[in-house]
């Protein structure tokens, strides 16, 4: 029914994801809403059946019009929730989740109160990721949330309940003060490296979203060995607590807590706690090498979201050589 076209997809086709060998040809797409139309036979094992409506987060092929998912995959999806809204929401709160919660209890993650009292500070400009974060935190019990952002983006991020803060890490701590959760994107614009070690508390938690390029060497990277090797020699802080967050080394690590934190998203939209972080665009299959070249000029400001189904290009077309 629809899948998202995101910045990952980007990333994945030009092969700076370690965790996923692509392939040629290779169909983009990292999540999609569907309706089951054959099972294998262990699939009801999983409590999915033919008919069923459902969600998964795929390391491609999710712009197809049909996809092959192991049962375990999937999470079944209300058919009052939209797929449009569900495509775009799938990925940018799951990162924003995982990455807010990252080290957590899973017995704690779920509560209303999970980060209560809790200052975080989002220290690059993150896109839907970052708006998703500043709607979470209100859902967690965040006490403050700021988020590093140009100035056009400040107003939204206000309307959201957040703080946000200007790109000179110098001003940060004038602002914040010192904070429990500190957040950086292997990607982003962050000059977090000559900002003062004293913006993140003694006991607080540092959290990258993105694999650092040196654990790529790594056989089986585990999260012990991030910590212990990675982390002193990019950082100069002196913390408790450090991890590294990506959406498939997620998947590979914990699958079980990943699909616990997915079917929570879920739950979360279909309970209309969460909406689409943005302007939602919709385009057929064909526009889809378009929307990706657009995201990788320009901030992305709402979501991209394919139907697969939809024909717009091809009838027009047809329509063209009809009139002809």
């Amino acid at each position: 029914e629809a899948s998202s076209v995101s910045p990952i997809d980007c990333c994945m086709r030009q092969g700076g994801l370690a965790e996923v060998s692509v392939q040629y040809p290779f169909t983009s797409g990292c999540d999609f809403v569907g309706t089951v139309v054959k099972t294998g036979s262990e699939a009801f094992l999983h409590g999915i059946n033919e008919g069923d409506r459902v969600a998964a987060v795929v390391a491609g092929g999710g712009n197809a019009r049909f996809i092959t998912v192991p049962a375990h995959q999937l999470v079944k999806i209300p058919d009052y929730v939209s797929s449009d809204e569900a495509a775009s929401v799938m990925l940018p709160f799951l990162i924003a989740f995982q990455t807010l919660h990252a080290g957590q209890n899973p017995r704690t993650r779920y509560a209303s109160n999970s980060l209560e009292g809790k200052s975080v500070l989002l220290a690059d400009n993150a896109g839907l990721v970052g708006f998703a974060m500043a709607s979470l935190a209100r859902l967690c019990g965040v006490k403050n949330m700021f988020i590093v952002s140009p100035k056009e983006f400040h107003s939204r991020i206000r309307l959201l309940g957040s703080e946000p803060l200007h790109e000179d890490p110098d001003s940060w701590t004038k602002i914040c003060g010192k904070v429990d959760v500190l957040i950086e994107t292997r990607f982003g614009r962050s000059k977090l490296r000559n900002a003062k070690s004293c913006i993140l508390k003694e006991d607080g938690r540092l959290v990258r979203i993105g694999t650092p390029v040196i654990a790529r060497s790594m056989p089986a990277p585990s999260m012990n060995h991030l910590q212990r090797y990675v982390v002193p020699s990019l950082f100069a802080f002196q913390m408790t607590e450090a991890s590294f967050y990506e959406l498939f080394f997620s998947v590979q690590q914990n699958n079980k807590l990943f699909q616990d934190d997915f079917k929570h998203i879920i739950n979360l939209l279909a309970e209309r706690q969460i909406r689409s972080p943005g302007t939602t665009r919709h385009i057929d299959l064909g526009s889809v090498a378009r929307a990706q070249s657009e995201l990788q000029l320009y901030h992305q400001e709402g979501s991209w979201v394919c139907k697969p189904w939809q024909r717009d290009e091809v009838d027009e077309y047809v329509r063209h050589v009809r009139d002809q």
